[in-house]
């Protein structure tokens, strides 16, 4: 189990972006944590949300689940949303439930910036 710190950091790098950065593992334990941060994603008025997943190590189930909430959000509301997974322990469970095929990807963050 991670502190919310630790495992999510939000930031702004760009005018209108906002990024949410998972590190590490993200378990059970972690899922409320990862649906406050997913949260202020949507609460959000920003142009661009991304989602980096190029430091995650392990998902769980309860992590996938937040995500496809996080993607149902923004395209229910019409709004971008782009997750950077550049290969590595969180492309597996993605590629496992498909959802590699449904979500915008990016190799990198300064692609899902640009997008």
């Amino acid at each position: 189990m991670h502190g919310e710190q630790e495992a999510f950091q939000l930031t702004e790098p760009d005018d209108g972006a906002l990024v949410l950065t998972v590190v590490g593992e993200v378990d059970v334990d972690d899922a409320e944590a990862a649906q406050e941060m997913a949260g202020r994603l949507c609460r959000g008025d920003q142009r661009l949300s991304v989602v980096d997943l190029s430091r995650t190590t392990f998902m769980s189930s309860d992590f996938l689940n937040v995500l496809l909430r996080l993607y149902h959000h923004h395209r229910n509301h019409e709004r971008r949303l782009v997750f950077v997974l550049p290969g590595g322990a969180a492309l597996t469970p993605l590629q496992v439930t498909g959802l590699d095929a449904v979500f915008t990807t990016a190799p990198d963050l300064a692609s899902a910036l640009a997008s």
